[in-house]
């Protein structure tokens, strides 16, 4: 507990703190309290590694999350009838349980916010994509969807990041998050969730996969690809759509359409358009490849981050980039018809 000299109004912060996070003093490892520079004061809390005695415990929060939930709505005025169109609605790199260092001693940003972040710019994307009157929405999720891979607060490779440490509310509340926005776009027509694995939380993407599956399992309208594989596609007319994280695909960028004909050899025949999405690099960047006259290409497309910069990039220069979220729509016949924007 803090010193005597600590005011009321640091011991108030940390009781709410403990409250919001639902939080009892015995999980906590530590605390400490300090004032910055201009008087402010601050505190930070160190928990315990694991807060659940048992898993059963976790497993009961988890079942009063699912029990809790209840149906979102959603009103655009839209047209009656299914245009030959579909809609890919992409948003990357969210990085939801991130914390921006504002100072060294000034933590922000929260789980709640982010997401309602991503599910305002869904809302908007969707609205903007009705508009076509698409069959199909394709929605990727992944991507970088969450900033750390487990409790570490590491990415899958053990680097650490500025993340919210308590992992299990950050999937649970990225969980109802992408449930909500696959319940909006499926009371308009069918929907099609690709899983991409991101370097950043590659496990913590397998398990929501997995709810998402046993959650949607008898749902005729929506349809998960809970696979692993790092690249993915779909076929729509004379379409071909593709979708990687691009952590890796950026390393050989000339030799990915290649790649991507090679892995789909058996449908290029009926193949006239090919576009293929990555995210990674937090910064719009498209390629465009003409591989033969009867090919008309192959567009590769970087898309941008939807997540504030953090200390990591702030150091690197990476500062001023928009925040942008993107909607696709494809024709069955006449390949890319529209591109949507939404700026954060």
């Amino acid at each position: 507990f803090p010193s005597h000299d600590t005011d009321d109004y640091s011991l108030s912060g940390f009781q709410s703190f403990l409250e919001s996070n639902k939080l009892k003093i015995t999980d906590v490892k530590k605390v400490k309290f300090w004032q910055n520079f201009n008087g402010e004061h601050r505190f930070s809390v160190d928990t315990k590694t694991e807060w659940y005695n048992n898993p059963e415990d976790l497993l009961g929060d988890f079942r009063e999350a699912l029990s809790e939930y209840t149906l979102p709505t959603h009103n655009p005025v839209i047209k009656k009838g299914k245009g030959e169109s579909i809609a890919v609605i992409n948003l990357y790199d969210a990085h939801i349980d991130k914390i921006v260092l504002i100072d060294e001693t000034n933590p922000s940003g929260s789980v709640e916010d982010n997401c309602e972040l991503f599910e305002d710019a869904f809302d908007k994307l969707l609205s903007q994509s009705l508009v076509y009157n698409p069959e199909m929405i394709i929605f990727p999720v992944g991507n970088d969807f969450f900033n750390a891979n487990d409790s570490r607060n590491t990415t899958v490779k053990g680097t650490p990041q500025d993340s919210n440490p308590f992992w299990k509310k950050s999937f649970m509340e990225g969980y109802k998050t992408i449930r909500r926005c696959i319940d909006k776009a499926a009371s308009y027509c069918s929907v099609y969730v690709v899983m991409v694995m991101s370097n950043h939380d590659a496990d913590k993407l397998f398990y929501l996969g997995q709810m998402l599956q046993a959650t949607y399992e008898k749902d005729g309208a929506v349809f998960i690809d809970d696979t692993t594989k790092s690249r993915k596609y779909i076929t729509y007319g004379s379409n071909l759509i593709g979708f990687s994280h691009g952590d890796k695909e950026k390393n050989y960028i000339k030799d990915l359409p290649a790649t991507i004909m090679i892995e789909n050899k058996n449908m290029m025949p009926e193949i006239d358009y090919i576009h293929h999405f990555c995210g990674d690099i937090h910064h719009k960047e498209t390629f465009q490849s003409r591989t033969s006259h009867d090919l008309r290409g192959c567009t590769i497309s970087f898309l941008r981050s939807l997540s504030e910069i953090g200390k990591w990039e702030y150091e690197q220069g990476y500062v001023g980039g928009p925040k942008t979220a993107e909607s696709y729509i494809f024709t069955k016949d006449k390949g890319l018809a529209a591109n949507l924007l939404v700026h954060i």
